[in-house]
């Protein structure tokens, strides 16, 4: 059985261990000796055990089912026993090596042994009168045979034992009470079911709160899965932020029925309440840095958008002294105000009695000054800022009016714990949401609260890595864990920052390769030594059936479980109360 190395911890997988000493002279002869012996010993006093004894360990090695198995003949023996009374069992079991000891004793020893035929006079009537203390004894004998084998055998090489017939009847009950809603355990959701057990494959909530990673060649799997544990959050009332930049229709539809189904609120960006301005009323730092994510200005430092940043900075601070009228999206105020001379004229309009003009006025010169140098940089931000408002994702980039709750607000969703969904096909919107839910997730940690909820990123193709990479550490300090379902290859490089990591049949090579090393480690042998390799090896990643998939988790000192083989059931969403 494969059996994980954890550096500074445990110990080295078991060797073979011989009864027999290897070094010992004539070991083999001494060997034969005591089978012969033990054969002998069989053939006078317990014929029918012998029998059994080498049907039972035959039926042991061929099916691989575990040695518990061999609890049932001997349970059998026991009751066959207790039932014709333990007296008559005994008289039984001793009437077969009466009958040959007689024989034998009633003249020479090595003539009657030449004519065997006398020995088995009345086989019929006395060998079956053994089967309840044969039953029970071919069972010990069957366990002692199959011990002795695994003791004589590396660890590593010792067979897998392969379900049995209470592993198919667990996972039979497991699937069923899965299917019927029954998605929730005790500290966190079932996926499925374990292949070689029948037991519930059980993701935790302390491990979710580190970040997963669901991944696949199938887009239908992965999503299907990670709905699992979307849908056990909405259960237990966690919060639910999901962006979805696949526009799968289908994923949208089970969320918003999951919602129904549990009685949690459901905004959807672009329906009717759906509307979404995180820069109203955000300070300038955060305007600003929204700002930059909106337009993709992720190193302030490049060269083609190194005078943006200072300009926007200016935009920023002076519409939180000076705002336009409040029916005015400020994303349009944003685009009216990287004109120059609009940025100009509404200087103007600062009171002068303002403690920061001063400032302010320093910021629109440096600005002004950064936009002759370089218009076309500017000029770009507010064409890209105008196409995003004309895309249709950006229609609802503006000031809800469903008062008195207004639009989307993040901070809202995870005070009233409820749900969420963004549409975020388009690249710019995406990288909004995040950052606004990284700021969402500073905020929380400068007061101490955790947000217990759950972030669910549907495709990750359209965020930078140092953006993604800086939700998914936030998040989980921030108690907003990063749910990641995506089919990419890059999955590999983000495999490093998930403490779980989900993956279903992978059709990329190199990626198996990368994200069989999250499986944990197990020890093979390799021209007579001990090699490292994966617990689960690319190739099975790349052979898994449709719904399997293997889950590797992180351990608290921080390594891998190897990883576990699983079969994703699906639960139905439960009907609300009065439906």
């Amino acid at each position: 059985m494969p059996v994980e190395v954890v550096p500074g911890a445990g110990s080295m997988p078991r060797r073979a261990r011989h009864l027999i000493p290897t070094q010992l002279p004539r070991r083999g002869e001494v060997i034969a000796a005591c089978a012969v012996l033990v054969l002998l010993a069989h053939l006078l006093f317990a014929q029918l055990t012998l029998v059994l004894a080498a049907a039972f360990a035959g039926i042991g090695k061929a099916s691989r089912w575990r040695s518990w198995w061999l609890a049932v003949p001997a349970a059998v023996g026991v009751a066959w026993t207790l039932a014709i009374g333990p007296r008559a069992a005994a008289a039984g079991f001793a009437a077969g090596p009466a009958q040959l000891l007689g024989y034998l004793g009633g003249g020479h020893p090595l003539a009657r042994l030449l004519q065997p035929h006398g020995a088995l006079a009345g086989v019929g009537r006395w060998l079956p009168r053994q089967f309840p203390l044969a039953l029970v004894a071919a069972a010990a004998e069957a366990a002692l045979i199959r011990w002795l084998d695994w003791v004589h055998t590396d660890e590593w090489a010792v067979p897998q034992p392969r379900p049995g017939a209470w592993a198919a009847v667990r996972s039979a009950l497991h699937r069923r009470a899965i299917r019927g809603g029954a998605v929730l355990t005790r500290d966190g959701c079932a996926l499925g079911v374990a292949r070689a057990t029948g037991a519930r494959v059980v993701l935790r909530w302390p491990q979710v709160a580190g970040g997963v990673l669901v991944t696949g060649a199938a887009a239908e799997a992965a999503t299907a899965t990670s709905f699992q544990v979307v849908h056990a959050a909405l259960r237990r009332r966690k919060p639910v932020i999901t962006i979805d930049m696949t526009g799968d229709a289908a994923a949208a539809a089970a969320l918003a029925a999951a919602c129904a189904a549990t009685g949690t609120p459901l905004r959807v960006s672009g329906a009717a309440a759906g509307c979404y301005e995180p820069f109203r009323h955000a300070g300038p730092a955060r305007r600003l840095a929204l700002t930059l994510a909106l337009l993709g200005i992720d190193d302030p430092g490049a060269a083609p958008a190194r005078g943006v940043p200072g300009y926007l900075r200016a935009v920023s601070e002076l519409i939180d002294v000076v705002p336009a009228d409040p029916r005015i999206p400020v994303l349009d105020d944003i685009r009216h105000l990287l004109n120059p001379l609009a940025l100009q004229a509404r200087a103007g309009l600062v009171p002068s009695a303002s403690p920061r003009g001063h400032e302010l006025a320093e910021l629109v010169s440096a600005a002004v000054q950064a936009a002759q140098a370089d218009p076309q940089a500017v000029a770009a931000a507010a064409r890209q800022v105008a196409a995003v408002r004309r895309s249709p994702a950006g229609g609802w980039l503006c000031q809800g009016t469903d008062a008195p709750n207004g639009g989307i607000d993040l901070a809202r969703v995870v005070r009233e714990r409820s749900a969420v969904l963004f549409r975020a096909a388009a690249p710019e919107v995406a990288r909004l949401v995040c950052a606004d839910i990284t700021a969402l997730g500073g905020d929380l940690r400068r007061i101490g609260v955790d947000g217990d909820g759950l972030i669910w990123l549907l495709g990750c193709g359209a965020l930078p890595a140092r953006q993604l990479a800086g939700l998914v550490t936030g998040g989980a300090a921030a108690g907003l864990p990063v749910l990641l379902t995506t089919t990419s290859p890059a999955a590999v490089d983000l495999a490093s920052l998930m403490n779980v990591v989900l993956m279903h049949r992978l059709a990329d090579p190199v990626a198996a390769a990368g994200l069989a090393a999250c499986t944990g480690t197990t020890v093979a042998v390799g021209g007579g030594e001990l090699v490292s390799r994966p617990a689960v090896p690319a190739q099975t990643l790349l052979s898994l059936a449709p719904a399997q998939f293997v889950l590797a988790a992180r351990e608290p000192a921080g390594q891998r479980k190897p990883g576990q083989l699983g079969q994703a059931v699906p639960a139905r969403l439960p009907m609300r109360v009065g439906q």
